[in-house]
């Protein structure tokens, strides 16, 4: 898996080879497997912070990982994340269909005032999920992010 990925990084395998590759010889991957890669690579150069592009990776990955969430009680904390993250993924869609009509002051000031405080919750990850993850010996995905 990392190999393949290294290989699309450098430009040396298309999109669509690298994905062929990935489905034939990786399949399917879970959060912890993905999270585990990750975390291998950053123990190759611990020194090093790397520049991911993240829609590029998920391209790759597309269809592989396993999606599947663990069954949380509402108000547990990874739960509002995930519950803000949707949220979010719907003010960002709002976003990307005003951008095809005409320009209209007013509605971009209401979809920023509901975006705006979405400050905190990166806030709250960076100060509780990744120092959480970081304790646990995950630091990879906080580089990355």
């Amino acid at each position: 898996m990392l190999e393949i990925k290294r290989q699309y990084d450098n430009g040396l395998l298309p999109l669509e080879e690298a994905r062929t590759r990935m489905k034939m010889e990786v399949g399917k991957i879970s959060a912890a497997e993905f999270a585990a890669a990750e975390q291998l690579l950053k123990d190759e150069d611990p020194d090093e912070c790397r520049n991911e592009d993240v829609r590029g990776m998920l391209e790759v990955f597309e269809g592989l990982m396993d999606t599947d969430e663990v069954e949380l009680p509402e108000g547990h904390t990874i739960d509002t994340y995930r519950r803000e993250n949707s949220r979010m993924k719907e003010l960002l869609q709002q976003g990307d269909a005003l951008a095809q009509k005409p320009f209209i002051l007013n509605q971009w000031l209401e979809l920023m005032e509901q975006i705006l405080p979405y400050k905190v919750h990166f806030s709250r990850k960076q100060n509780q999920l990744y120092s959480a993850l970081e304790r646990e010996g995950f630091d990879r995905p906080t580089t990355t992010m």
